[in-house]
């Protein structure tokens, strides 16, 4: 009765408590700043690129080739002009996980119950601020792929407000425009979730009576955003249409559907749990009454929702864990809670049975977020000798208070540098094993070191560029924000070499790549510009530098 009680007295408390909740998380992550992280840094190096590069004036799609949006490079933009490089992701999440929860909580609190709705509200801002990359597990730290953690985010809000109508019946203007904003933001974040939202709003006005006034709010919240978007872009529609295409191109129909398939077979614990909780919500709708129609209604948006959950991961690095398929099973758990209301024992066995499976689902991915929040805040990742300070720092003074975790069972700095020698390194990117990294880094920069006088634009064939932001270079213009051979390219599909090398003066190339299938491929594709206009100019263990003839 509690978890149902629906009171303005029980939506007051459970406010009271989820604000303080929220505002101590807040706190909590910027007093953090930024923890020693063990997984995938290349991809946090992407993200500060990004940011770093729009913080010199440079515009995604316009001026480099980026399968990523302009919304999540301003946020990181505005992070690094807050707190630098190393602190960047905590400030952008201590005001992103108060927005969020705030957000979800307006549209939920005339939704659903009480605790109902400060729990999802919460869920929400942990899904969009937990420093771990969705599916792997927990204390992997790192902010890699933080982009499909805001999308999923954003996302989940727009489905309640699309598929959960308020008690009152009420359609408001401003709900709509609450789909509006977030079908905007995503635009200018990533594909796939700009294409899952417009997918769910075709689904809306498919199930339920179209409301002019839901509608109009629609429209203008979209048109604010996209406006605002595209004036900062310069209106450079083909650009940004450009790399679409090229994304596209490259992340074929037949990829998407054999991903499909396997995201659903991946995610059958998690369907099971969907499909038990229909298999109580459509008797107890019947037992009440409930029309054949009705029961469609109730039936239709959970199974959307938990396919267009897998529809949209077909394009993210990602397996489990995938958050549309919880908000599906929230939903029915809502519906239930309504249908509760003067049929005595059954109605509440059955709210208590979905409530219960609702939680057996969010179980393992809620403990994974939260215990990542714990060992980030405590700077404690599972290894206690060495201690961080004890392995080397990166020498670069904007990276000087990012620090990795150091190796398990006390592994020789010599034995790792001869492992990175002899190209035998696999960069184990779920096993928590970063810690490479920070000697691959090193090794390039003192490449670099020589020629910083000279301001070199330094192209690098890997995945990503970290020496650009780290040494406070100017990045070159036409190039890739990052290289994800057969995500964002292949062997067919690839920028044009001419705007690529407009500007480069230096191109780097690992001997023990990040990537190796993107090195190699970009070695293939772009050797004739690299044998005409190039020549090998230094050289050590780990990094070969090119330098353009002349300069």
């Amino acid at each position: 009765m509690n978890l149902a009680a629906d009171s303005p007295k029980a939506h007051r408390i459970v406010m009271g408590i989820v604000a303080i909740l929220t505002l101590e998380l807040a706190f909590a992550i910027w007093y953090a700043h930024c923890p020693s992280l063990n997984s995938m840094i290349w991809d946090v190096s992407t993200l500060l690129d990004g940011g770093y590069r729009v913080l010199l004036g440079q515009r995604p799609h316009i001026d480099f080739y980026s399968p990523l949006g302009a919304f999540c490079l301003l946020l990181l933009a505005g992070g690094i002009k807050l707190g630098g490089f190393a602190s960047a992701f905590a400030y952008v999440h201590a005001g992103m996980v108060i927005a969020f929860v705030g957000w979800s909580w307006a549209l939920l609190r005339s939704r659903t119950s009480a605790v109902l709705a400060g729990l999802v509200a919460l869920w929400v801002g942990v899904l969009a601020v937990a420093p771990r990359s969705l599916g792997f597990p927990p204390p992997m730290i790192t902010y890699s792929m933080q982009y499909n953690r805001w999308g999923w985010a954003l996302l989940s809000i727009a489905c309640i407000e699309l598929f959960l109508p308020r008690r009152d019946g009420l359609v408001r203007i401003a709900a709509g425009a609450s789909t509006g904003l977030i079908a905007g933001l995503l635009l200018f974040l990533k594909p796939n979730y700009f294409a899952a939202v417009v997918l769910a709003i075709l689904l809306r006005l498919i199930v339920s009576r179209f409301q002019l006034r839901w509608a109009a709010g629609l429209a203008g919240g979209f048109l604010i955003v996209t406006v605002a978007g595209f004036w900062w872009l310069g209106f450079h529609f083909a650009a940004f249409l450009a790399d679409l295409r090229l994304v596209g191109s490259v992340q074929t129909l037949s990829l998407r559907i054999r991903s499909v398939f396997q995201l659903a077979a991946a995610n059958l614990p998690d369907l099971w749990f969907l499909g038990s909780a229909m298999l109580i919500a459509l008797p107890c709708a019947r037992r009440a009454g409930t029309s054949f129609i009705a029961m469609q209604r109730i039936a239709v948006p959970p199974i959307a929702l938990a396919a267009l959950g897998i529809l949209t991961c077909s394009a993210n690095y990602q397996t489990l864990q995938i958050p549309l398929i919880y908000l599906a099973i929230f939903l029915l758990v809502e519906q239930v809670r309504r249908m509760d209301s003067d049929r005595g024992n059954y109605g509440r066995v059955c709210f208590l049975g979905i409530s219960l499976l609702a939680a057996g689902a969010t179980a393992k991915p809620v403990f994974d977020d939260v215990a990542t929040l714990l060992a980030a805040g405590a700077k404690i990742t599972g290894t206690t000798e060495p201690s961080a300070s004890d392995w080397p720092r990166f020498d670069a003074a904007a990276l000087r208070d990012l620090t990795l975790e150091p190796p398990p069972w006390n592994i020789p700095t010599a034995s790792i540098l001869g492992g990175l020698r002899a190209g035998a390194t696999e960069w184990r990117e779920e096993a928590g094993e970063a810690y490479p990294y920070v000697l691959w880094f090193n090794a390039g920069a003192a490449l670099l070191r020589d020629r910083l006088s000279a301001q070199p634009r330094v192209l690098v064939m890997d995945l990503s560029n970290p020496f650009s932001f780290a040494l406070g270079l100017t990045p070159p213009t036409g190039d890739a924000l990052f290289w994800h051979f057969e995500r964002d390219f292949n062997l067919k599909h690839y920028p044009d070499p001419s705007k690529v090398f407009q500007t480069v003066t230096d191109v780097m190339i690992p001997k023990t790549p990040i990537h190796r299938a993107a090195t190699k491929a970009l070695r293939r594709i772009y050797a004739p510009v690299l044998d005409r206009d190039f020549r090998v100019a230094a050289e050590n263990d780990l990094w070969i530098r090119y330098e353009r003839h002349g300069r």
